[in-house]
């Protein structure tokens, strides 16, 4: 009973450590992050919900194996049952204690689709404040541009730049 305990605890600081280590992994993809400072400041708004099944083979293969004193290329009927016993119950506490959806294998990294939103508050004609102006797909502008009605529609312009691909809303 203690061994399965010191198991399961141990592969539940490893789903911690793979939630850090993919999320590392996911944004290195994105054409947004491009500086350490910057993944920095986006990873802890980083919300894993899907996670390919061969990402888990990766982690576990470079991590769990060589705690296990096991080799990937193993014969041994034992050796790969235990592995696929610790990587099932790996899946089942990224799914039932960190909420993780595990979806099957995709093998065209290129169907991954980023969207950045970016959400702002009434900015009341204080739009030159946003220093450089933010980057991202979606902009959702959630109230007034300015204290006065006449000058919505240069602020509006301002955020809205008629050949770029934002979504404006």
């Amino acid at each position: 009973m203690q061994q399965q305990e010191q198991q399961h605890s141990l592969l539940r600081q490893h789903a911690h450590q793979f939630c850090g280590w993919f999320t590392q992994q996911r944004l290195s993809l994105s054409p947004y992050i491009s500086s350490q400072e910057e993944f920095h400041l986006h990873s802890p708004h980083f919300c894993i919900v899907h996670v390919p099944m061969d990402s888990i083979d990766d982690y576990c293969r470079r991590f769990l194996l060589p705690i296990l004193d096991m080799k990937s290329s193993s014969n041994s009927q034992h050796e790969q049952h235990s592995f696929n016993l610790f990587k099932t119950l790996f899946c089942k506490i990224l799914h039932d204690e960190f909420h993780i959806n595990i979806v099957p294998t995709s093998n065209n990294n290129n169907k991954l689709h980023f969207k950045r939103f970016v959400v702002l508050s009434d900015s009341h004609s204080q739009e030159k404040a946003l220093y450089p102006k933010t980057n991202g797909d979606i902009l959702l502008h959630c109230g007034d541009f300015t204290n006065g009605g006449s000058l919505e529609v240069y602020f509006f312009d301002y955020f809205y730049e008629p050949n770029s691909k934002v979504e404006f809303f």
